[in-house]
């Protein structure tokens, strides 16, 4: 088309045609990279600022201006914006948009963290190790878009198709030409071509479906999955969260050493109330199902990642967790 233009020495046209398409290319590099943005943020959860550690003490610091190397501290109920390792501390992080697994993991000193997870309960110093740009979150979302062996297979069908529809635009111009002894309608037929509109709207459909699978808090890693779903007949799910609630409840309550039942239950709940543990959420809510009201009369309650909680009452020590942390840890029989 350009190419026309100037034999007819249109140089209006010719300029007009190049400024529309480079127009068009910008155009669908935005869409593209819109998308691509848009399935990102789905997949993680966005965080502005964080508590970046120096040598006094911890700063509020956007996200922006982290950089590899430093030292930042996340704690209970804060989400881990960027690929890093645990300097020190421990704590449980939840990590479902990594693994899919509802249930906390340890993580300590050496371990790596990921983005979009959360800390659910204890704090941890972590060392940047990659900025926003590089994380596995982003990772998995280019290996989505650029893998052929997970492109759907419509997205082929799509791209032979447009690249077979060329041909004929060039012949169909030509007849125009040769019929009509008119370049500029020659090129009307050229300027109407709609092969990459196909190219371009196919990959876009299905990134958009599979951005609004991941706001179900469904993952798809690939078109050809959702090609695959129509038409499967048989699911199977191997992880609790998914089918079940991974919430666990007080089955029973038994007490020792003169303490009643809704004693223990009421000191459980006081303690617990603190910590957002589905644990101590179970014991919490099975007080208050029950109507057992308590007055905080203990001191500070400490949390012990992964074994329980210790706090004083009455002048005595009480503790909650689990069998190693009461039996092995504490000694008491």
């Amino acid at each position: 088309m350009v190419t026309a233009a100037l034999v007819q020495s249109d140089f209006s046209t010719a300029s007009s045609i190049m400024i529309l398409l480079h127009i068009s290319e910008l155009l669908k590099d935005y869409t593209r990279k819109k998308a691509r943005q848009t399935l990102t943020q789905s997949l993680t959860m966005r965080v502005d600022s964080i508590w970046l550690v120096s040598e006094h003490e911890d700063i509020l610091t956007p996200v922006s201006q982290i950089q590899v190397g430093d030292r930042i501290r996340v704690r209970t109920g804060g989400v881990i914006p960027l690929d890093r390792e645990v300097v020190s501390g421990e704590a449980l992080v939840n990590e479902p948009s990594m693994t899919g697994e509802p249930l906390a993991v340890l993580r300590q000193e050496k371990y790596s963290v990921y983005a979009g997870t959360v800390v659910e309960e204890g704090s941890l110093i972590i060392n940047v190790r990659t900025l926003a740009d590089n994380t596995r979150i982003q990772n998995i979302v280019t290996l989505i878009d650029q893998s052929e062996a997970l492109k759907a297979g419509i997205q082929s069908k799509a791209e032979k198709l447009a690249d077979s529809i060329v041909p004929f635009s060039f012949l169909t111009s030509i007849a125009t030409l040769i019929l009509t002894r008119n370049i500029t309608k020659a090129m009307s037929v050229l300027m109407v071509d709609y092969s990459c509109a196909i190219k371009l709207s196919t990959p876009i459909c299905v990134i958009s479906a599979m951005h609004e699978a991941a706001k179900h808090r469904m993952l798809v890693k690939g078109g050809k999955y959702l090609e695959a779903y129509a038409n499967a007949d048989t699911i199977v799910f191997d992880k609790t969260g998914t089918l079940t609630a991974a919430c666990p409840k007080v089955a029973k309550v038994v007490p020792f050493c003169g303490r009643t039942r809704d004693e223990v239950l009421k000191i459980s709940a006081c303690l617990e109330e603190h910590f957002p543990h589905s644990v101590a959420k179970a014991i919490v809510r099975q007080a208050e199902e029950e109507g057992l009201q308590h007055r905080e009369e203990h001191t500070e309650v400490k949390y012990v990642v992964t074994h329980g909680i210790c706090s004083m009452l009455h002048g005595e020590r009480v503790l909650i967790g689990s069998g190693h942390f009461i039996f092995d840890d504490e000694g008491i029989p």
